[in-house]
């Protein structure tokens, strides 16, 4: 996804309260907010950044040339002497265009000459906020001409699952290009039919030749805007390290999600790359998988949430998350990650491993009183782990969860069979490492006793020793 770095230097956050003849009444906040939805429809993204600091406004344009492919600055006064910001444009080798809301030349004599002029494409002045969106469109020509900008958007899914399935039907659907990596029959039968998605949201269908499943990363030559792992967790240390071993497929600003179950999953890429490349996802939507090149939606309870552990910028990810939803599946960008990936493995630690075991859907849980009393020690349990180390849900007690939990989250997935129990009934691993595997790693960290937790972890282990 093309990106354009939006950088505005001393006082342009003042926009808004100075002499409205000479800067007009929008504020800063504003115009950043109408460049976003131009550079929607452009389909580029835009990242704002302002500053008073002339060291932050270099650091920040250096940081362009990973993560941006374009520059637009308003440089305020540093334009007329900061020979600094001047070679820190001319270092990055980016198109830039400068821009000043009032026409300099007509001002103050010391406004007149700009030292960065010569190292922009362009200077537009004078034309208040339309002096950023003309320059937005005009970069986005530049770069389109350069083959940078204007590519058709691009996907690659680690894993052929019903949820890796699932999302690439809606990709597809809104444009993307789709390509899957599988080592398993699904690569033969998606070559030879293509994917399909049934069940509660939109059914899409796409022939054979739409989409490319390849059994081996060597084979791909091409680069991706967004890599989504949707793999089960255990598989992360394998695939992290041959993800670097093959990071050219990811492109100059593409993103790595992980749409997984669990929590730590983010830990084994950020071994191999930067924050800015490693993001999560929260899905709290049922999938199963009727025959290998099938999703079926079963059930939904809350849109998918894409966002970053590691405050890294969201803004990026936007695009994947609207196609998402705009495929069918609902689906959004937040900050708020953490604390969603907690709630799901409230949610999914409650219910996975006890569904698994005594093969009962969701809300046949909630009405046997013994089941209720697990669950609730299991809740206790991880609240006491979640207040220890830090991490918070969107409940900030055990009880005002429990209350979501059996009033709604239950009802709403009432006859979902957990995918703990499809993994057991097709003698395969589940990702129980990633989810009470995970709580009772870090319960240990902090000297705290999980007993619940544990015997169903000690359970399912158990079970899947035979296979």
């Amino acid at each position: 996804m093309t990106a354009i770095l939006l950088i505005n230097g001393p006082n342009l956050n003042l926009l808004g309260i100075r002499d409205p003849k000479t800067y007009g009444t929008t504020t800063l906040k504003e115009i950043e907010d109408k460049s976003l939805k131009i550079a929607k429809e452009l389909g580029i993204t835009i990242n704002n950044f302002q500053s008073n600091s002339e060291g932050a406004l270099i650091d920040r344009i250096h940081a362009a040339r990973e993560n941006e492919d374009g520059i637009i600055i308003n440089p305020g006064a540093y334009a007329h002497y900061s020979y600094a910001i001047r070679d820190a444009i001319d270092s990055v080798n980016l198109p830039t265009i400068e821009v000043h809301l009032s026409d300099i030349h007509k001002r103050e004599a010391f406004r007149h000459h700009s030292v960065i002029k010569d190292v922009c494409l362009k200077q537009i002045v004078g034309l208040g906020e339309q002096g950023y969106y003309n320059a937005i469109k005009e970069i986005y020509e530049h770069l389109k001409a350069k083959g940078i900008a204007g590519k058709t958007p691009s996907a690659l899914i680690i894993g052929a699952g019903a949820v890796g399935i699932g999302i690439g039907a809606s990709l597809l659907e809104q444009g993307f290009t789709v390509d899957f990596v599988e080592n398993s029959q699904a690569a033969d039968c998606i070559n030879q039919k293509g994917i399909k998605r049934i069940g509660i949201f939109k059914h899409l269908e796409f022939s054979q030749g739409a989409v490319k499943a390849y059994t081996d990363f060597h084979e791909i030559s091409e680069q991706f805007d967004y890599i989504l792992v949707c793999t089960k967790a255990m598989a992360n240390t394998t695939i992290s390290k041959t993800l670097f071993a093959n990071k050219q497929l990811l492109s100059k600003h593409g993103k790595i999600i992980i749409c997984q179950n669990g929590w730590g999953g983010h830990e084994k890429y950020l071994a191999y790359f930067p924050a800015d490349k490693v993001y999560s996802a929260r899905i709290i939507t049922g999938f199963s998988k009727p025959e290998p090149n099938i999703s079926e939606v079963t059930v939904h309870a809350a849109p998918i949430m894409l966002g970053s552990l590691n405050n890294a910028e969201i803004n990026a990810l936007q695009p994947l998350a609207e196609a998402i939803a705009n495929g069918g599946i609902p689906c959004l960008v937040s900050n708020d990650i953490e604390k969603a990936l907690w709630s799901k493995m409230l949610y999914n630690c409650a219910l996975n491993p006890l569904g698994a075991i005594l093969k009962l859907p969701y809300g046949r849980l909630m009405e046997i009183p013994y089941c209720v009393q697990i669950m609730n020690n299991i809740i206790d349990e991880i609240y006491t782990v979640m207040k220890a180390s830090g991490y918070q849900s969107f409940w900030p007690s055990a009880n005002k969860y429990k209350k979501v939990f059996y009033d709604s989250l239950i009802p709403d997935t009432a006859d979902h069979y957990s995918s703990t129990l499809q993994d057991i009934e097709k003698k395969r691993h589940s990702e129980i490492d990633g989810l009470t595997g995970s709580v009772i790693e870090i319960a240990e960290r902090f000297n705290i006793a999980v007993p619940c937790n544990k015997m169903l972890y000690n359970t399912i282990k158990a079970i899947e020793e035979d296979f």
